[in-house]
């Protein structure tokens, strides 16, 4: 007889951040219930996105189990259904709340040799069932400013810090 005992991170609930988006760490997973501004979720990144598709071809991301064989990425939301965003060429605002920190779109890749394409500039009015992401800690955080607003279906956990490090 052969015991298999699985990844036991996976039958905790526990994942493990190794990105520059949110602080590095140990993460515990819950469900998703109603979205709200502040909560922190894992979701699958559509494969289709032009900057997915880059960053694929560039060796950016790493595989997982989102389609296109994508890593599900860990995102804060900072804007849900009825809010208003302002996105420029200088970062995103959220109408009635404040300029979010080095939100400004990368132009180009860190190494300075590749076009990073980003969501258009304007005004967003959230829209029933969609969150707008953000990368609370790095500025190269693939977010909402490369793709835009998320649907809800994409989200696939709320996830609390266990213990983190930036």
């Amino acid at each position: 007889m052969v015991l298999q005992w699985g990844n036991p991170m996976e039958r905790l609930r526990i994942t493990f951040n190794n990105t520059i988006s949110e602080p590095m760490g140990f993460y515990r997973l819950g469900l998703v219930g109603k979205p709200h501004v502040g909560e922190m979720v894992t979701f699958c990144p559509d494969p289709d996105w032009a900057v997915m598709r880059l960053g694929k071809a560039r060796g950016w991301l790493v595989s997982g189990s989102c389609p296109g064989n994508l890593a599900p990425f860990l995102k804060t939301i900072v804007a849900v259904a009825g809010q208003t965003v302002v996105y420029s060429a200088n970062g995103v605002c959220i109408v009635g709340g404040e300029c979010l920190p080095h939100s400004a779109p990368k132009a180009r890749s860190w190494l300075g040799n590749t076009a990073i394409p980003h969501y258009p500039f304007g005004t967003y009015s959230i829209p029933r069932g969609m969150v707008w992401l953000y990368g609370t800690v790095s500025p190269w955080s693939l977010d909402s400013r490369y793709y835009g607003p998320v649907s809800m279906d994409r989200l696939l956990h709320s996830a609390q810090p266990l213990l983190t490090w930036k």
